[in-house]
């Protein structure tokens, strides 16, 4: 694939770490890179903190 464009993300799975996420998140803010959190079935107190922090 010579010529290829690399474009790096993060993906993060997430299982009842939900008090964590902002300050992972904040952490690393500074390499611009997209970031995809996947929720893999947490608790209902996970899952707010995570609407939380996607809210506009």
């Amino acid at each position: 694939m010579l010529g290829a464009v690399f474009s790096p993300c993060v993906v993060m799975p997430c299982y009842n770490h939900g008090a964590m996420m902002a300050s992972v998140l904040t952490r690393l803010a500074p390499f611009n890179l997209p970031v995809i959190v996947v929720d893999d079935g947490s608790d209902a107190a996970t899952q707010l903190q995570l609407a939380t922090l996607n809210a506009p």
